[in-house]
């Protein structure tokens, strides 16, 4: 993960100081170019998902969400047996 960062640092996207102020966590923030590009890749993501869920009824839609949520929120320690 810090390899990411220090990229996204690299090439100004975000800040964060040289040291932590308090034990190893340094706050990171995004600049004004990193919080443009994040608006740019939502209005593209969305953009592609109302595309993909289009052929689906507005309930299945919710449903599909609910699912993929239920999938990103379990963790193998959830499921012992897998």
């Amino acid at each position: 993960m810090n390899l990411v960062v220090r990229r996204l640092q690299d090439h100004g996207l975000l800040t964060r100081p040289d040291q932590a102020p308090h034990g190893r966590s340094r706050p990171t923030e995004l600049t004004a170019e990193g919080r443009a590009l994040l608006r740019k890749a939502s209005v593209a993501i969305r953009a592609v998902e109302k595309q993909v869920f289009s052929p689906l009824s507005r309930e299945r839609q919710r449903r599909l969400r609910e699912d993929l949520a239920a999938c990103v929120t379990t963790t193998p320690a959830d499921h012992p047996d897998t």
